[in-house]
């Protein structure tokens, strides 16, 4: 449980550590996060700051063939995201 800048008290349920060293991170709020030495370099939210998921990600997984990030989250959905532009975003983007 932690609260980092602006971002609530999370539990962290889901998380996929990049090939950098970076770290994905799932919040029970749905948001994902991306870590970079111990830091919240992104937050990952769908347009007008929605959640990736309703509610918990539970599973992130990291799949380099199709160069695409996996989530699964409470909600039942399975969704895919661009690991490069995830990967490569820089703050405020």
């Amino acid at each position: 449980i932690g609260k980092f800048g602006n971002e609530e008290i999370s539990d962290i349920c889901g998380y996929a550590e990049l090939p950098d060293g970076k770290v994905l991170s799932g919040t029970e709020a749905g948001k994902l996060l991306l870590w970079d030495g111990g830091l919240i370099k992104l937050v990952i939210t769908k347009p007008e700051n929605r959640p990736c998921h309703d509610g918990n990600i539970e599973i992130i997984t990291l799949d380099l063939e199709s160069r695409k990030i996996i989530t699964a989250g409470l909600d039942g959905y399975i969704k895919t995201w661009d690991f490069v532009r995830i990967n490569e975003v820089e703050a405020g983007e």
